[in-house]
Formats: structure tokens, C-alpha cells, sequence
């Protein structure tokens, strides 16, 4: 009789801004020509995981610790014994929540969480963390971007950049590996990513070793969260700094870049 063989987990957990929307928004695309080879969990398959790791990153103590490990318990234990597919996680803020708010920099939680995460999976899963990274430049902008759309960001990006200038994401990255050890941490940029035959996905197929027919038979999607030109950004700081009703200035943010976006398309 063979051995039983460990099944695979896959966990894509960020970081944010690297291109894992794109990653999703492919995944999700294809989940018919997926799902015969690979059991697929998104963000909204694990929408309570997902809010207690942002939780515990946010305001992190023992209770919220013990709460992303209990949910992460639900996560694993709802998935059948008997479907032998490997299992591929893909949400970035299983890492954490972005940086940028609370003055927060880098993702100084995400080796407990990570750690949290595997210890929770059975026996005969065999675990592997990939990390989707970005030059530090572009990622701080990007950042910067998001917390403009997203959040009252009242800085401007010199400001911002100047004030979450943290550990680069490779740095991150192999501290994670070094913590989690013999648990295999793998990381790929996005600038090399972006020009691959599969986009921001190469890795994780190459990861699962997905056959070549059936890459050749995925199509790419539209970049998810278009960068926005400066003028764009300076009219969301100007929002950002003198609207202070929160409703009036998120339905404004949102109006200004909906006409943006109807007006380049």
C-alpha cells in the first residue's frame, strides 16, 4: 500500500498592494476550469478568518489571538477529509491589515498570525506560505493610494512616505520564513510577476504544478485598482483635509473617482 501523500496548502497571504486582487479576480474567473485540481478559498469563502486577523493586528492581544485561532479551526475543519486536492489560500490580509492607519508600518503581527494559522491545520496537510512582494517605492505609494481612497489620509505622499518608511516586504518576508520554519516561505515581486505568461498567478501555479494545457487555457482579467494619476490623488487629499462629515466625504471621494474612470474608459 503507498503512503498516504500530505496534502498541499497553499497560503497566499499578501501582502496587500502586490497584485493579489488580480490574483483573485483570475481565480475566481476560472473556477470551473480550477476546481477539478485545486479546492480555491478567497476572501469572501472566509470572511470571519480574514476580519479576526485584522482584529488582532489592529489592537492585537491574547483574546483576538485566540479568536483568528479559533476561526481559523472552523476553516480547516469544514474542508472534507476525502477531497485529496490541494488547497490554495489566497487573502493578503492574513498577514494583517494594511499599513498606513494608526500610524501602523509594515506588518509586525504577521508572524503570529501565520503561525496561528498553520498550527491550526491537521496533521496531513503539508503547509506552504507564498508571499507576493513590491519594490519599496511603488509599494508606498500604492499604499499611500489606498489609505487616500479608503481612509482619511491627511498627509501628503512625501509625508506619508517619510512617516511609514518600514522593513522592505523581502525583509518582512524572511523574517516570517525564519520564524516559521521547516515551513517553506516562498516570495515573488511583482515587477518580475507582471510580465509573466500568467501575471501575478505565475507563482502559485508554478507552486501547484499546474499543467501546461490547462495554463494556456486562463485569461487574463483587468488590472484590479487602476493606479490614479496625481491630479486624482491631490483632489482626494483636498477632500480628505476639508470635508469632515464622513458620509459627505466618502460619497464624494467615490463620486470623483467614478467620473475619472468614465471619463478615461
Amino acid at each position: 500500500m503507498q503512503p498516504h501523500s500530505p496534502r498541499r496548502v497553499i497560503i497566499h497571504a499578501g501582502f496587500h498592494k502586490t497584485g493579489t486582487k488580480t490574483v483573485q479576480n483570475v481565480l475566481k474567473a476560472h473556477h470551473q476550469l480550477l476546481a477539478p485540481h485545486v479546492c480555491v478559498i478567497l476572501k469572501s469563502d472566509i470572511r470571519g478568518l480574514c476580519t479576526a486577523a485584522l482584529a488582532y493586528s489592529q489592537r492585537p492581544d491574547t483574546t483576538r489571538l485566540h479568536h483568528f485561532r479559533d476561526e481559523a479551526a472552523l476553516c480547516f475543519g469544514d474542508i472534507p477529509a476525502d477531497d485529496a486536492r490541494p488547497i490554495l489560500i489566497s487573502a493578503e490580509d492574513l498577514a494583517g491589515a494594511i499599513p498606513g492607519r494608526r500610524k501602523r508600518i509594515g506588518y509586525p503581527h504577521a508572524t503570529a498570525l501565520l503561525s496561528t494559522l498553520v498550527a491550526q491545520m491537521t496533521p496531513d496537510c503539508a503547509p506552504h506560505i507564498y508571499l507576493s512582494i513590491r519594490a519599496p517605492a511603488a509599494w508606498l505609494k500604492s499604499c499611500y493610494a489606498h489609505n487616500l481612497r479608503h481612509a482619511r489620509t491627511r498627509l501628503s505622499l512625501d509625508a506619508f512616505i517619510a512617516a511609514h518608511t518600514g522593513p522592505r516586504l523581502d525583509d518582512i518576508a524572511a523574517d516570517i520564513a525564519s520564524a516559521l520554519d521547516p515551513v517553506p516561505v516562498t516570495t515573488a515581486a511583482l515587477e518580475e510577476t507582471s510580465g509573466a505568461a500568467e501575471g501575478p498567478l505565475t507563482p502559485i501555479l508554478d507552486l501547484l504544478a499546474f499543467p501546461d494545457a490547462l495554463r494556456k487555457r486562463l485569461r487574463p482579467t483587468t488590472v484590479s485598482n487602476p493606479s490614479l494619476p496625481p491630479h486624482i490623488l491631490d483632489g482626494l487629499l483636498e477632500l480628505n483635509r476639508n470635508e469632515d462629515d464622513g458620509a459627505r466625504r466618502n460619497a464624494a471621494k467615490k463620486q470623483f473617482i467614478a467620473d475619472y474612470m468614465r471619463r478615461t474608459q
